[in-house]
């Protein structure tokens, strides 16, 4: 038997490498096996704790082997046996062996990660090439530099980082996995690649000591949930809910941090009340009454359907109380249980709360409507 060395190399990145005997195989008893490339069945021993050794087959199969398993080495013409080297860098270090991730480890520098993806971790890391920081908009990677924008460019990197190694090799035609930075992201894999987020990973599989990195040729983009007016403003049904929150400039209170509940009314509740009274209602002399109703409307602290007891009165942000009933999975609210409306529409989570879509205007009691 001949032994050899082989280092695999992805965009000027080293992958695993493998110590490899020729026309060698291993006991029949191994706990895993896949059809892939030679380089992919090393990386996958390597990314995988369990595995000592692997053996590879003239027809492509991957055999792994744990402890008990690789004691049995016998000869046969054509088989590989691979047993896995320990990669020496670490993620950042091996960042900055790639020319072409200067961008993304000056970043990580600027946002004081460099510590946290050098720990133990492990770690995937999809990293987003210079050309794909360099295809943001004029100015964006400058700014995110600054000291003042660190929280904002720390919450982006982060966001290409999932707390535990992820090899292409154990990937799912699709699967959604939740960031270091807390948000989810989807993954899918083809024939024609691997998609994160919709960035297409270019390089795959670049083990190091604490992890794996994956090059992609784009930046991702961390989703953004709107607050309780901009999630008011993205549905159709509730125009006039948002008109009316625009005429009592209420604006700005339900786009601070809350946290808020509110029970929007849709169009057509809006349209159920009398003649007229909509119109009058959205006229500056008539202010103080819409702020009145609209803010009873609106609950100091944000309540899901799960968090509501069978029955109960809450204080609304306009002072009274609100009545509150859920039966059968059905939830009411009204000024009183004898003039409830129905929820149509639960648990519509904004930044800043959570929005009920209702399908009538409640009316604080003693309202005169003008």
């Amino acid at each position: 038997m001949k032994g050899a060395a082989f280092s695999l190399l992805f965009s000027g990145v080293s992958a695993s490498t493998c110590s490899v005997s020729q026309n060698t195989a291993m006991s029949a008893d191994f706990y895993s096996n896949t059809k892939i490339s030679q380089s992919d069945c090393c990386d996958l021993c390597a990314g995988d704790s369990r595995c000592v050794t692997a053996v590879y087959s003239p027809t492509g199969e991957c055999h792994l082997h744990d402890a008990k398993d690789s004691a049995h080495p016998f000869g046969i013409r054509g088989w590989m046996l691979m047993s896995a080297a320990p990669a020496e860098k670490n993620i950042v270090e091996l960042a900055e062996s790639v020319k072409d991730l200067s961008t993304l480890v000056s970043a990580v520098v600027a946002a004081d990660l460099a510590d946290t993806l050098s720990s133990a971790g492990p770690f995937t890391v999809f990293a987003p090439t210079n050309e794909a920081f360099a295809a943001l908009p004029a100015g964006v990677v400058d700014d995110l530099m600054k000291p003042e924008n660190k929280a904002v460019l720390a919450d982006l990197l982060t966001y290409h980082v999932l707390p535990e190694q992820v090899l292409s090799t154990q990937l799912k035609a699709s699967q959604t996995v939740k960031t270091v930075e807390g948000k989810d992201l989807a993954i899918t894999k083809d024939s024609r690649g691997v998609i994160v987020g919709n960035q297409k990973v270019s390089a795959a599989d670049n083990l190091a000591s604490n992890g794996v990195v994956h090059i992609i040729d784009g930046v991702l983009s961390v989703p953004t949930i709107p607050n309780i007016v901009e999630l008011a403003e993205s549905v159709k049904d509730l125009s006039t809910l948002v008109s009316a929150v625009v005429a009592a400039d209420l604006v700005d209170t339900l786009s601070s941090a809350g946290p808020f509940t509110v029970f929007a009314p849709t169009n057509e509740g809006f349209n159920a009340l009398p003649a007229g009274v909509v119109d009058s209602l959205m006229k500056p002399e008539n202010k103080a009454q819409l702020v009145d109703i609209l803010t009873f409307h609106v609950l100091p602290a944000q309540f899901l359907v799960k968090d509501l007891d069978l029955f109960q009165p809450v204080k609304t942000v306009e002072g009274k109380p609100l009545h509150i009933q859920k039966w059968g999975g059905a939830v009411q609210v009204g000024p009183s249980l004898v003039d409830l409306k129905h929820v149509t529409g639960a648990d519509n989570i904004a930044s800043n709360g959570v929005v009920h879509i209702i399908d009538g205007v409640l009316l604080p009691p003693s309202s005169v409507m003008v």
